[in-house]
């Protein structure tokens, strides 16, 4: 997971996380954007998710899913109509910005999860 989302492997321990979120999502440097993945909702109304990721072409066989439920229990599921935002980094990290677009009436509550697997 911090190979994965360009977090210090060395800090924390399985007791006590020393990771912080991303302190300047508007960042454009590696060093801006090292950080814990967060949700805000944007001036838009929408829910937005950032997060880093390594490019498909600097780290194969790792994948990526940005989730989203109305509920903590189930039911989580790719949006298919969520808008996508990509900055590059540089030649290794890009950062990803998913705006949650929900068709018909806004539920009342939104949850989202990113799901990081090794392939």
């Amino acid at each position: 997971m911090k190979f994965a989302l360009n977090l210090a492997p060395a800090a924390g321990d399985l007791t006590r996380s020393r990771a912080r979120t991303l302190a300047n999502p508007e960042g454009t440097t590696v060093g801006e954007l090292t950080g814990l993945p967060f949700a805000r909702r944007g001036t838009d109304g929408h829910l937005h998710f950032v997060f880093l990721r390594r490019k498909a072409t600097g780290m194969p066989g790792v994948s990526y899913r940005v989730e989203f439920s109305d509920r903590l229990t189930g039911g989580w599921a790719v949006n298919p109509v969520a808008a996508t935002a990509i900055l590059e980094v540089d030649a290794t990290w890009e950062r990803v910005i998913i705006q949650d677009i929900v068709a018909g009436p806004r539920p009342s509550s939104r949850f989202v999860r990113l799901r990081i697997e090794a392939e």
